[in-house]
């Protein structure tokens, strides 16, 4: 007996309807959404971007097809003209920080794009408050949300999501991959249904930090507050309390040169900038190897519960000159 799909459903020759399984009785969609190849890939291994909404709990996460990101940093100052000054004397007030992100939902199969359209249910409904009662007017807690994606968005001094507020959301469906379509609702009992295979989502977001800010002095240097590494990309050699810097690689004897009259002297000592990747390249010679065979930039970028592993002192070695760890 031929089966002739329509809309959405089907049918048998002699007209009598079969309906597609339920979302609560489909095995499909106790699997990871986003199945495809990629995708599930990537969100297994943790590239993936996640949005907490802070009344509830709840949250959402899609696999890493960002079209844009953009994290911008914008300072106040006052400004007072003062009377045969040509420059005016400006006093620092604030710095705001705003995130821009847009991604892509692709379906790989019509239950895929019901369920995708499900998750931007429940993302736009993180735009409103808690309320106190069922039926009360007085809010509890605004809509504060947490926004994670790997290190590129992130609170600095915990490594989990960025706190802050978001203006809003914007869905597009991308008209041009088309849509699902049930003629009578996807549980058969409703009315038409449309159901899009691609959805573009972006939205902008005001930055609450959650740590202290701005430089202090610590010892003879000066350091990022809150932060163990660098703020606000978790970058190992930036100045945070925790930062790898060439004040903690320990100096090696300067060689000894011959003279022509056969005495030896100490070669001159090479300037070392501290705190910098720069000088770490810099400063590579004097770096002192342990009986292991690892230098003590190594040991120092593996100590510590928040030390780099094999997998990290790899992708390191891919970017620094070899000369560094020698």
């Amino acid at each position: 007996m031929s089966i002739l799909k329509v809309l959405g459903t089907t049918k048998s020759a002699s007209g009598r309807r079969v309906m597609p399984p339920h979302p609560k009785d489909s095995k499909e969609l106790q699997r990871p959404l986003l199945r495809l190849s990629g995708p599930d890939n990537l969100v297994q291994k943790g590239f993936k971007l996640q949005i907490e909404h802070l009344p509830t709990g709840h949250s959402v996460e899609f696999a890493a097809f960002l079209d844009n990101i953009s994290d911008a940093y914008n300072s106040e100052w006052s400004s007072e003209q003062v009377y045969g000054r040509m420059d005016p004397i400006a006093t620092f007030q604030t710095t705001h920080r705003s995130l821009s992100v847009s991604w892509m939902i692709p379906a790989e199969s019509e239950l895929q794009a019901v369920t995708n359209l499900d998750s931007v249910n429940t993302l736009l409904s993180f735009l409103y408050p808690l309320y106190e009662g069922g039926a009360g007017t007085n809010i509890n807690m605004g809509p504060l949300m947490r926004v994670k994606f790997g290190n590129l968005i992130q609170d600095a001094a915990t490594g989990g999501g960025l706190m802050g507020y978001l203006n809003g959301f914007t869905m597009d469906p991308e008209t041009d991959a088309g849509y699902v379509t049930y003629e009578d609702g996807f549980d058969g009992r409703s009315g038409p249904e449309l159901y899009p295979k691609a959805i573009r989502l972006n939205f902008e977001m005001k930055v609450l930090h959650e740590h202290p800010l701005g430089w202090v002095k610590q010892g003879d240097d000066y350091v990022f507050r809150g932060v163990k590494k660098g703020f606000p990309y978790g970058t190992p050699f930036s100045r945070g309390n925790d930062a790898v810097t060439t004040s903690t690689i320990p100096k090696a004897t300067p060689p000894l040169t011959k003279k022509a009259d056969g005495s030896t002297s100490a070669a001159p000592a090479r300037r070392v900038e501290p705190n910098s990747a720069a000088a770490a390249k810099r400063a590579a010679p004097a770096v002192l190897q342990s009986q292991t065979g690892q230098s003590n930039l190594e040991k120092e970028l593996r100590a510590g519960p928040d030390g780099l592993g094999d997998k990290e002192m790899a992708r390191l070695r891919q970017i620094v000159p070899a000369s560094v760890f020698d």
